[in-house]
């Protein structure tokens, strides 16, 4: 069959969205090159012709604003090492008919080996509507050589915030973060917890490195975070 890649589904409770009950579906069609959307509104037993939502995106995550626009954010990677590009959205509110394009950031993220971890974004939205993405970025560090994971924020699901760095280390440490998965509350809005993977600080000299698991939260929509290394 196709090659479909990275598929993710979230559905539409919002009690003020015309879409209530819709469930997305969103994925890559590697062989035909482009961004796929498909919605189901009878819980997943049939669904919607495909809809092209876009050019070729990698990772596409869908979070629902409780107006009912669907916001897709996806990695565009123009090189195979995609070490740069950028953070793409693609926004429907017409329950994903159609979709327009538009920028988050662009990237500029390090490499994880040994591990395989394109730098793909984590996205979810608060019961206010505001949005948050994370992703593995390399900009705040001198030489662009170790990832942190930066937060980008949107209260209308249009504009973005520029990223800011999430400070589960210091700048000068030689971790390196990376494949975050980040929740929003949907009660309380602005509570974030975050969970990534790391790099334990100097456990690359030697060609092994140790690989770790962490937490962070935050109350304050992301101005700051508590961690816990796991």
């Amino acid at each position: 069959g196709p090659s479909l890649d990275k598929e993710w589904i979230a559905c539409d409770n919002n009690a003020s969205s015309p879409f209530r009950g819709r469930c997305y579906l969103e994925y890559t069609d590697d062989d035909k090159g482009f961004t796929a959307s498909q919605f189901s509104t009878d819980g997943g037993l049939t669904w919607s012709p495909v809809v092209r939502a876009g050019a070729f995106l990698v990772g596409t995550q869908p979070v629902i604003r409780p107006d009912g626009a669907l916001v897709v954010i996806a990695g565009d990677y123009p090189t195979d090492d995609a070490l740069t590009g950028a953070m793409v959205e693609l926004r429907s509110i017409d329950g994903g008919a159609t979709f327009t394009r538009s920028t988050v950031s662009d990237l500029q993220s390090a490499p994880n080996a040994p591990m395989r971890a394109t730098s793909l974004p984590s996205v979810d939205v608060d019961s206010t509507g505001t949005l948050y993405a994370v992703w593995a970025d390399c900009r705040f560090r001198a030489t662009c050589n170790r990832n942190d994971i930066v937060l980008s924020t949107s209260t209308d699901g249009i504009s973005w915030s520029p990223p800011v760095r999430i400070a589960l280390a210091p700048v000068s440490s030689d971790s390196s973060f990376f494949i975050p998965g980040l929740a929003a509350d949907p009660a309380r809005p602005g509570r974030l917890g975050l969970v990534y993977a790391y790099f334990h600080a100097g456990s690359c000299r030697s060609n092994v490195c140790l690989l770790g698991m962490g937490f962070a939260q935050s109350r304050d929509g992301g101005r700051t975070w508590t961690t816990q290394r796991l």
